[in-house]
């Protein structure tokens, strides 16, 4: 197992299933002091280290043998697996093709590095690496580096400044593991927060896009996949608000994904109630993030959606 990094030495990983291409990167990063290197050439013996440990930089394959280095990146970034979700993660790919491409964009990645790798490509982002690094954003199906062109069009997306350890000690700062914890944490409840709110916002699009639909007399097929990205969300919305300061969203939300299941099981006479009411429950569902909204307001207002959805299906 790598060995757990100090407060002033740098820890990077390179995993790539060729010696030769370790090795250069090493050579490369040799103007760097005070490095501890860790290699490995698959999967297991990456993730398992990473599981407890603490490195500044990982340099990863994207096709490293055994496991699926996107995934791993997917559950770093989402807090799901490791000990900082905020890693530097530098991918290295032959792939060239767009969809690929997006793919390895799209699991959190800091960066894209194309294979052959020069080591000049190398010195060239770790100095980078080393001076600063992309700020974070969160939306409903993504955490990690802005990934936009011109951040400025993104509309209401807050870029937020996430811990860069690699930076800290290429700076001879030393850095603190149980403050680096600390600083995680208060991070991941900002982090969280943004997500729900990412959530909010995706649901009342989607609502916007099937309202439109009924109104123009216009139901399809993409519109009860919308209907289906609606659950979707809702039921991660609702799962991720079932504790905590946001508990009494979790009622709207189970509320709006039987709305939203009863609008398509009734695919040619939805219950007028079911449209009257999906509008209302997401805009309450999203200003109980942004405003705070007290749980017995959120209990009226479920109460009350339940009591017309019970009206509703009566009459």
């Amino acid at each position: 197992m790598a060995r757990r990094n100090d407060q002033t030495t740098l820890s990077i990983y390179i995993a790539d299933e060729q010696l030769d291409l370790r090795r250069m990167i090493r050579t490369a990063l040799n103007r760097l002091s005070n490095v501890d290197y860790s290699e490995y050439k698959e999967f297991e013996s990456l993730k398992n280290d990473l599981e407890f440990s603490w490195p500044d930089l990982v340099l990863v394959d994207i096709d490293l043998p055994g496991g699926d280095v996107c995934e791993l990146v997917r559950a770093i970034r989402y807090n799901e697996f490791g000990m900082n979700p905020f890693v530097p993660i530098v991918a290295l790919t032959w792939a060239t093709n767009r969809n690929s491409i997006r793919r390895i964009i799209d699991a959190g990645v800091d960066s894209v590095l194309i294979k052959p790798l020069s080591a000049s490509a190398v010195v060239k982002y770790v100095d980078k690496l080393s001076r600063s690094r992309k700020s974070f954003v969160v939306t409903s199906s993504y955490i990690g580096p802005d990934r936009r062109v011109d951040p400025g069009k993104g509309g209401d997306i807050p870029l937020m400044e996430v811990p860069n350890t690699f930076q800290s000690k290429c700076r001879g700062e030393a850095v603190n593991i149980a403050e680096l914890n600390t600083w995680i944490t208060d991070e991941l409840q900002v982090f969280n927060t943004e997500r729900l709110r990412s959530n909010a916002v995706e649901i009342r699009r989607l609502v916007g896009l099937i309202l439109s639909d009924y109104v123009e007399g216009d139901v399809k097929d993409t519109t009860f996949e919308v209907l289906d990205r609606i659950k979707m969300v809702a039921t991660d919305l609702a799962e991720r608000t079932k504790k905590g300061d946001f508990e009494h969203i979790s009622g709207l939300c189970d509320n709006l994904i039987k709305v939203a299941r009863s609008l398509a099981t009734n695919r040619v006479d939805p219950p007028k109630k079911d449209l009257q009411l999906i509008k209302p429950l997401c805009d309450a569902i999203l200003a109980g993030i942004d405003e705070g909204d007290s749980s017995e307001m959120a209990q009226q207002i479920s109460s009350s959606v339940s009591g017309a959805r019970s009206a509703a299906k009566s009459a």
